[in-house]
């Protein structure tokens, strides 16, 4: 399995070693590495709409790899596509604590504490009420029976200050209400605004899961579109409006109380929008938190996700807060379509190719076949050589595709093209990512 992981690693470092192997636009590609792109002459977005409704292209072949198109293209609202000024907007002490207030109003504030041997269990009676023979079950029943015996009866609960919030990690503080319970927890930061109705729940997308093993959960108690409505209310808590936030993804999750399945419900992912282009859906780029995609330069992108069960909101998680500045370009040249397509096309034949005679090691692992599935634009920050405060938010094509290797279920990726210049703006992998992948 590791030679066939490092192997994979060292054509894609090779790759990112010598871009001069990909057809290019003229201007350079790597913005990951600091550069700024000059916009190409060419048509704005009116010229361009109406955009095909479809792509279809038969599969094209690189080593033993193939790549195809059949994709829904996602009709942009937008009209123009202007370049603009973005910076952080990190979230001010005044700002959690009203924020706290409004979830939880009276409640008084703790540091997390370390779990008694009351609540432990209270975990080890659901467990075993609920939790069948399942090997999850069995694993965290052992756990159980081998701690609670030195979990503490009683602990101190610390009160939390505002003076403590941290400027650059969280923390994570909890919130009891007039009769002693816990009714809720936050995580805060300068970069992250984390509610918790219950903070023993851990919810898991449906993403994580086969679609036979999410089969198995309960099915929300609430129609999805009444679940919308209760999650675009909580924008107005946290002082954002449609115009500042746009709907970009919807998913099912389910709600977890240990290794239980308690119930379920939807989660809604939203994304700063500005002139009708979204933001970027956030995905995790790189093991490597110190290395700045290029989509969220030099900061991680913004999002917020809001998870909706029968009960309410059940969780808020909103990280990396931005705000847009002064307008550098009015509406952008963009390359021409087709040419944006067949520029896809070549980067996912190179970032995808397999070595033949490269074989599987019995965990079905040598790729069959990638199918690009959805075409979107959208808007993302592009970093900028020495800018470490300001960055450019530019228009992006967005390829979504799935790829499927020998035997296992397709995985979803999406690959981001410059709008404007066909650069590559996905971060490169540096040497510390591929030791990890090859370890």
């Amino acid at each position: 399995m590791r030679k066939r992981v490092f192997a994979i690693a060292l054509l894609c470092f090779a790759i990112i070693l010598f871009p001069a192997c990909q057809p290019t636009p003229t201007e350079e590609v790597v913005v990951q590495q600091g550069e700024s792109t000059s916009a190409s002459v060419g048509p704005v977005l009116a010229d361009l709409l109406p955009l095909p409704e479809r792509v279809d292209r038969p599969e094209r072949t690189l080593g033993i790899g193939g790549v195809a198109f059949a994709a829904e293209v996602a009709a942009p609202e937008a009209e123009v596509c202007p370049v603009v000024e973005v910076r952080q907007a990190p979230f001010t002490t005044e700002r959690l604590r009203a924020l706290a207030e409004a979830f939880c109003p009276g409640a008084t504030l703790y540091h997390s504490w370390e779990q008694t041997q009351e609540e432990l269990l209270r975990q080890r009676a659901t467990l075993l009420e609920y939790g069948g023979d399942s090997e999850d079950a069995q694993i965290k029943l052992k756990w159980l029976d081998e701690t609670i015996p030195t979990a503490p009866l009683t602990v101190e609960k610390v009160p939390f200050s505002w003076d403590e919030v941290p400027e650059e990690t969280f923390l994570s503080v909890r919130a009891l209400d007039g009769a002693g319970q816990v009714s809720c927890a936050f995580q805060f930061g300068a970069h992250v605004f984390v509610y918790f109705r219950d903070a023993e729940l851990v919810l898991s997308s449906k993403a994580l899961y086969t679609e036979q093993e999410f089969a198995q959960f309960p099915e929300p108690d609430i129609a999805e579109d009444v679940a919308l409505t209760e999650a675009k209310k909580i924008l107005t808590i946290l002082g954002l409006s449609p115009e500042d936030m746009q709907l970009v993804q919807t998913d099912r999750f389910v709600a977890r109380y240990s290794t239980i399945p308690m119930c379920s419900g939807y989660e809604f992912s939203f994304a700063p929008v500005y002139a009708g282009l979204p933001g970027i859906r956030t995905e995790s780029f790189s093991m490597n938190d110190t290395m700045p995609p290029s989509i969220a330069a030099p900061w991680h992108a913004e999002w917020l996700r809001i998870y909706v069960d029968a009960d309410g909101i059940a969780q808020v998680s909103w990280q990396n807060p931005s705000a847009f500045g002064a307008v550098l370009e009015e509406d952008a040249a963009l390359l021409p379509f087709e040419q944006v397509v067949e520029r896809a096309e070549q980067l996912l034949l190179y970032q995808h190719a397999q070595i033949p005679g490269l074989e599987a090691d019995g965990t079905g692992g040598v790729l069959q076949h990638v199918e690009v599935c959805r075409i979107s634009l959208v808007r993302g920050c592009i970093q900028l050589r020495d800018e470490r405060d300001v960055g450019q938010s530019v228009p992006l094509w967005r390829f979504d595709y799935v790829y499927r290797y020998a035997d296992n279920a397709p995985q979803e990726m999406a690959l981001y093209l410059d709008a404007r210049t066909g650069a590559y703006v996905e971060p490169r992998m540096d040497m510390e990512t591929l030791m990890q992948l090859s370890s």
